[in-house]
């Protein structure tokens, strides 16, 4: 949450334009301890004759700030954050030259507890094997951990908590199982870890992974990224068959997204070309949906393609 308090500084209104000036308006707080409450003091300056007032202050998310006479008080809450963080507080004045600065805290969060690897991939899998991987999660300060709960929203996939048998107390294991009956395609999730000690924590990993059969669709998701006009409106995919059998693409359908499609033969009964374009790329749709493929194979007749759309306006193109 964010909280802002205000104050008009304590100058003598005189004579003259007002010019207000800060020496240092970045401050480097270094590598702190996720959980430190980051203070840092801006002193300000008439550098002319008038009065310099500030009119206002607005303070990112964990950041407060207030402003009493010649100095304005900047503090970060580093209790919901990591790593490399920046943190810009916005000073409105009556400076005719200078009417917003911008004060800055940065400096590098150490998370409490870690997630290693951060992402787990489970990698190719095919139809039957099942897969499996192991997240570690570690205390950064070498307190003790105790793990709550850890679960994802797939019902198919299976999460287990092992407690560490050779007394370390700064590290817990989380395995995650892919079945051998998982269905066919690309899956992604988050693995939710919540700790209670050294105090209430959560970590999320995100998962992910593509149980292959015959089948294998390249690339196994398309992005439409480009401004309006410009070249990102189409995409191409290639469906593979390394079976013994030939198949064909019986069907191709696009729900709720702006998409049209066409679908020719490279070779007939194992490789296939999908080219994809948007009818409607308009500046600033942010759009997700599926592709879905059916083909005459006997146990791959649905194929699902993520498909996402960020159409920029000029000047933020994507490649």
């Amino acid at each position: 949450m964010v909280v802002v308090a205000l104050a008009w500084c304590g100058l003598s209104r005189a004579e003259g334009e007002a010019r207000l000036f800060i020496d240092n308006p970045v401050h480097d707080f270094g590598d702190v301890n996720q959980g430190v409450f980051v203070r840092h003091i801006f002193p300000f300056r008439n550098a002319e004759g008038g009065g310099v007032r500030i009119g206002g202050v607005r303070a990112p998310c964990g950041c407060t700030a207030a402003v009493a006479s010649g100095e304005i008080s900047v503090s970060f809450d580093t209790a919901r954050f990591q790593g490399q963080k920046t943190k810009t507080v916005f000073i409105s004045t009556n400076d005719p030259a200078h009417p917003v600065w911008e004060l800055t805290l940065t400096g590098h969060v150490t998370p409490k507890v870690a997630a290693d690897p951060p992402v787990l991939y489970l990698g190719r899998i095919r139809p039957g094997a099942g897969a499996g991987g192991e997240i570690q999660v570690l205390s950064t300060s070498g307190e003790s951990i105790e793990v709550a709960n850890a679960a994802v929203e797939n019902p198919v996939l299976d999460v287990a908590v092992v407690q560490p048998s050779n007394g370390d107390k700064a590290a817990r294991r989380v395995l995650v199982r892919v079945p051998p009956g998982m269905p066919f395609g690309r899956f992604n999730d988050r693995l939710r870890i919540t700790m209670t000690s050294p105090e209430p924590l959560e970590l999320d990993v995100p998962i992910f992974g593509n149980v292959e059969g015959d089948l294998l669709v390249e690339p196994p998701q398309v992005m439409f990224g480009s401004r309006v006009g410009g070249p990102g409106g189409t995409r191409e995919l290639r469906v593979h068959n390394s079976g013994l059998e030939p198949i064909s693409i019986s069907e191709v359908r696009v729900p709720d997204f702006p998409l049209d499609y066409s679908v020719s033969t490279i070779h007939v009964g194992y490789e296939y070309r999908v080219v994809l374009r948007l009818t409607h790329p308009t500046a600033g749709l942010k759009q997700r949906g599926d592709l879905h493929i059916y083909t005459t194979h006997p146990e791959e007749q649905e194929l699902i393609v993520p498909l996402y759309a960020m159409m920029q306006r000029s000047g933020n193109a994507q490649p």
